[in-house]
């Protein structure tokens, strides 16, 4: 039971619901206790307890290419810092409950975002050639330039990964050989394929864009 005195003259000791009274060189003083202190065990709360280390190890995986994707945040935040804020919101990353695991949607995930006017573009996969066909509009819009360099990043099923800064803007097609990425695949394995561009002296970049292709054998 807490006992309250009158504080201009007395003393307060002990609890009354959350607030605990007690005296620290002779003053009264109030802290508030928790209600309750768990170690939370539910599914959803040990989902989230994992969410932040998986995060880190996705972006981790996109490292060579973030620092340039978010280079216009630099000033205020770091690659990786912003990386895990956007997707937190994208919807790209969330949580598999069947299979109790994180899991990514590559066509959400952003690896770029900036002021660049961003360019759709298309890809389909050959399993022939373990090729990558990308098509877009060679013609600059709004702030583009026609030589604008594409960035683009290709993941594997087994989450294999490869890095390409290739042709300006201007070309509108590339082919990319992709044997490493396509090596273990079987038929109907997808590859994810996300791209951006960066302005020519490097200052901004588009928001990244992503698409699946199928290049299984």
């Amino acid at each position: 039971m807490a006992r309250v005195n009158n504080p201009l003259i007395g003393h307060a000791r002990g609890r009354v619901g959350n607030a605990v009274f007690s005296t620290w060189k002779g003053k009264n003083i109030i802290k508030e206790k928790p209600a309750t202190v768990a170690n939370p065990r539910t599914a959803n709360q040990i989902a989230n307890r994992t969410r932040f280390t998986a995060m880190i190890g996705l972006g981790k995986l996109f490292r060579p290419v973030l620092p340039t994707g978010f280079k216009e945040y630099a000033s205020s935040v770091t690659w990786l810092n912003r990386f895990m804020t956007v997707n937190s919101n994208s919807g790209a990353f969330f949580y598999n409950q069947p299979q109790q695991k994180w899991d990514v949607d590559y066509q959400k995930l952003v690896i770029a975002e900036g002021a660049l006017y961003p360019t759709p573009f298309s890809c389909t996969g050959s399993a022939a050639t373990d090729e990558l066909t990308m098509l877009w509009d060679p013609n600059p819009h709004a702030n583009q330039s026609a030589n604008d360099d594409l960035y683009v990043a290709v993941v594997g099923p087994d989450f294999s990964i490869m890095y390409q800064k290739v042709a300006p803007r201007s070309t509108g097609t590339l082919v990319i050989d992709v044997t490493t990425v396509a090596a273990n695949m079987s038929a109907g394995d997808l590859v994810q394929v996300i791209a951006f561009f960066q302005s020519p002296e490097g200052h901004i970049v588009s928001n990244s864009i992503g698409v699946e292709v199928n290049v299984g054998a």
